[in-house]
């Protein structure tokens, strides 16, 4: 408990944090230090952990190892993330909604679309919120046939997409 609490008050130092025996701490005690590792990771940009981190999601789930891949862009751990949305309760599927979107790139685009065809009320208008964060000009047309839906969440995301990509069909809508 020492050691977290020191690790808490210093986790802005990088080279400091660069320095401490992550792979044996995570190794040795994942639940233990699998969150403050992952609030380190995100506060002194050590993406030298995300390796770590990604092996101890691959043990457990944990909600703070989940935000830091998302805030660090990790890509290599969308599968694994894609794999837990289909086995999560609605708490940790929305935070992988989320973080798909704040890392992006095809399959992370891929499985958010796969996800809003399936999804319905509160999980469709995130996982379209998420969606437009990440979306690039070839998705506008997903964007277009969702622009009058009933839910004012998807409009906005739709309007986002739309205006970030200033074509005359876009405009229209």
């Amino acid at each position: 408990e020492s050691q977290i609490s020191v690790i808490s008050q210093i986790y802005g130092q990088k080279a400091v944090c660069k320095k401490l025996p992550w792979n044996t701490w995570l190794s040795e005690s994942p639940s233990t230090y699998g969150t403050i590792a992952a609030q380190v990771a995100i506060k002194a940009q050590l993406h030298e952990l995300i390796p770590l981190l990604r092996n101890v999601l691959q043990l457990y789930i944990n909600p703070d190892i989940i935000r830091a891949l998302g805030e660090l862009g990790d890509r290599e751990s969308v599968p694994m993330l894609v794999d837990y949305l289909n086995k999560a309760h609605s708490f940790i599927k929305a935070l992988i909604i989320e973080n798909l979107g704040r890392i992006g790139g095809p399959e992370a685009r891929k499985a958010l679309q796969n996800n809003i065809m399936h999804a319905q009320g509160k999980e469709a208008s995130l996982a379209y919120r998420a969606f437009s964060q990440c979306a690039i000009d070839e998705d506008t047309p997903f964007f277009l046939q969702a622009i009058s839906h009933s839910d004012w969440i998807i409009r906005l995301a739709c309007v986002e997409v739309l205006g970030r990509f200033q074509k005359a069909d876009n405009l229209d809508a």
